[in-house]
């Protein structure tokens, strides 16, 4: 007889499918969805009540151990609504719940299974098994999962992903699979976007491959995120991918009029906005104007801070409010100015041809388009401004709320 079976994601998301359909998970609960992906993941040997509690709850009394038993009734009454049978799938055993329901195929226990078996062989086959089992991961378990447990798991399961890294990436390089290894690489700056390694190692892939243009694309997205979500300038690693790409980057020859048509940017609509590295050269190259027009330019520092005067720790509403912030910047400014993020709270802009009494009136327009946005809501706006050919020990600062 055919066996019915429950086929669950958990790597990057959470994601059971019962008779070929996802399950609708709406209105489940969070709480509810955790007891039922803790037994899921538990398998056989289950969890018990006083686990189940401190993984829920952070202690065990009777307060909690009612609760318990309200979140596992209204899991079987979820299952039951859902086309499974809640009250013959979720018993309890002796202090132990169990999941005795169709027997439940996870991804994250099949990606342990082959990954553990590799770890310590050397077969002739070690590569290709590596190489599946790495396939097999596709992201973080349970990524939303607030259980210690689950959480542990994740970054168990997340090492022995590196270490498939490890073994096929050495191989990969030394017998110049170069299409493989790319493939690899990108998989895992995907999945680990904070391990700057992989990046570097798709660079040198591309580099390798010549594929320059392609190579500068990535090295310009991965430095404005670094930029907006972690607030750090490019290693000395990446910026010598830079330099190497610098070199390499030649275009077929053309005429005048062809290379300014890829020259042009061709929709101006506001202010330019910019990686950091780009910036640099822009404030460099302004400043070398500077000096010889006898001119005047200013550098501007926006910090988004709380009522306080701290800066907003990251979180969805830190990232918001720097969104809008971003977009105040760009109406705001003319489009002859230049900004770029400089950490996920700060801003740099490059104000020409400016007095600094033009300065504190963009500093005002920057704050009243802010204050226009939701997200502005409990956020203050620190203005300081230097002159760009001068140096920048003694700024003129201004803290305004919007």
């Amino acid at each position: 007889m055919y066996e019915m079976k429950l086929r669950v994601t958990m790597l990057g998301e959470f994601c059971p499918v019962w008779r070929r359909r996802p399950l609708d998970l709406e209105n489940a609960g969070a709480k509810v969805l955790m007891v039922w992906q803790a037994l899921l993941y538990a398998g056989d040997q289950g969890v018990s009540r006083d686990d189940l509690q401190m993984r829920l709850y952070g202690h065990m009394d009777s307060e909690t151990a009612n609760s318990l038993r309200a979140l596992v009734f209204r899991l079987r009454r979820f299952l039951t609504s859902r086309g499974l049978d809640g009250n013959r799938n979720v018993r309890v055993r002796g202090g132990v719940y169990m999941w005795v329901g169709p027997k439940p195929l996870v991804d994250a226990h099949r990606f342990a299974q082959a990954a553990e078996k590799i770890r310590d062989c050397d077969t002739p086959r070690r590569v290709e098994d590596t190489a599946r089992a790495a396939a097999l991961y596709t992201g973080r378990l349970l990524p939303d999962s607030t259980d210690p447990v689950i959480q542990a798991e994740a970054d168990r399961l997340e090492k022995l992903y590196l270490q498939c890294l490890r073994v096929l990436i050495p191989i990969f390089r030394r017998e110049n699979r170069l299409e493989e290894l790319l493939e690899l690489a990108s998989k895992a700056a995907c999945l680990l976007p904070c391990q700057e390694e992989w990046t570097l190692c798709r660079l040198d892939c591309l580099i390798a491959m010549g594929r320059c243009e392609e190579a500068m694309q990535i090295y310009q997205e991965a430095v404005s995120r670094l930029a907006s979500e972690q607030g750090v300038a490019p290693s000395d690693a990446m910026i010598g991918r830079f330099k190497e790409l610098s070199t390499k980057l030649r275009f077929t020859p053309s005429g005048l009029t062809a290379v300014q048509a890829d020259l042009w940017e061709h929709a101006i609509s506001t202010s330019y906005f910019c990686s950091y590295p780009g910036f640099v050269d822009c404030y460099r190259l302004a400043t070398r104007g500077l000096a010889r027009e006898k001119n005047t330019g200013f550098l501007m520092l926006c910090t988004l801070t709380d009522v306080a005067g701290a800066p907003l720790e990251k979180s969805p509403r830190q990232e918001a409010s720097s969104e809008a912030l971003k977009f105040s910047i760009g109406q705001s400014l003319r489009g002859s100015d230049v900004y770029t993020c400089y950490s996920p709270n700060q801003y740099l802009i490059l104000l020409m041809g400016l007095q600094q009494q033009d300065c504190d009136r963009v500093a005002r327009r920057i704050r009243d388009t802010f204050s226009e946005q939701s997200a502005s809501w409990g956020c203050r706006l620190k203005f300081e401004t230097a002159q760009a050919t001068a140096p920048l020990t003694l700024p003129h600062s201004q803290t305004k709320a919007p």
